[in-house]
């Protein structure tokens, strides 16, 4: 591991759809080179194999030319959008396929070849795009109410310290 070295995404990394920096680690150039099979190119889809089984994202530009441990890696044809899938994964029927597939007992695990196996129904690039556009806009859509909530919590947080001190804040 290096402290400026290049990004390696693990499962603990991969959270509702999105790659996530918390606790990401660095690798060096040379563990890097020797990994080919598990660099990272923007677009590719990524999907956590072991523990949180299924939660899956698409390589973003920031982690193009990254590397992972222990996720499937797909890589999307010309023909196929890759946000369009990561939004499938997360559909009640996706969770369906993925849970048909799924093994282990203790801690649950699914194999690149069960995926490809996998028969889904997709529909042509330009659909994939209006369904991936549209989800999008309602996610950045819930971010953005998200961040008004915490921000509106915050607010009532200080004016409740205002509003009730302390017995020690208290001058008697």
């Amino acid at each position: 591991y290096e402290e400026s070295g290049i990004p390696y995404i693990q499962g603990k990394n991969i959270k509702l759809g999105y790659i996530n920096k918390t606790g990401l680690i660095r690798i060096s150039q040379a563990f890097h080179s020797k990994q080919k099979k598990s660099q990272l190119r923007e677009n590719d889809i990524l999907m956590v194999q072991s523990g949180h089984v299924g939660e899956c994202a698409v390589v973003c530009k920031e982690f193009d030319g990254a590397n992972c441990h222990a996720l499937i890696i797909f890589s999307p044809t010309g023909q196929t959008c890759s946000s369009f899938f990561k939004y499938l994964f997360y559909a009640p029927s996706g969770r369906a396929l993925i849970t048909k597939v799924k093994t282990g007992n203790t801690v649950a695990h699914i194999l690149a070849s069960d995926l490809r196996a996998m028969q889904v129904l997709v529909p042509k690039l330009e659909e994939q795009r209006k369904i991936t556009d549209c989800l999008s806009s309602i996610d950045k859509l819930i971010t953005a109410q998200s961040q008004k909530i915490d921000a509106l919590k915050a607010h009532k947080k200080g004016l409740m310290q205002r509003l009730f001190p302390s017995m020690d804040e208290i001058n008697v």
